[in-house]
């Protein structure tokens, strides 16, 4: 079984490479930007670099993959009750297996 996360910042910057010749209001062709698109595309692609590090946390195994400015990727195996606690303005958390009880945030 195969796991995927797909890990997105908030942004409000859309550029708009294709639009199945979607129109506006007014009937005309919306706006493409393959240009600004191009600019920030990497060719060829680079994959990243991930070492991911693994500590136990009391009654927990957490695996961390990608620790930046904007967000940070851990994955928990909870083996009991654990308390986790953090001080970032925003946590997403995704229960994947298991219930959601014996896992507390502070």
């Amino acid at each position: 079984m195969a796991i995927v996360l797909e890990t997105q910042q908030s942004s409000d910057t859309t550029y708009r490479v294709y639009d199945y010749d979607r129109r506006d209001a007014e009937g005309n062709l919306r706006d493409l930007h393959l240009e600004k698109a191009i600019e920030v595309t990497t060719v060829p692609h680079r994959d990243a670099v991930s070492s991911p590090v693994v500590q136990e946390h009391g009654n927990s195994r957490v695996t961390s993959f990608v620790e930046s400015d904007f967000f940070s990727v851990y994955k928990w195996e909870v083996r009991g009750k654990s308390v986790f606690a953090y001080n970032d303005q925003y946590l997403l958390l995704s229960v994947i297996k298991g219930k959601r009880d014996t896992f507390s945030c502070k």
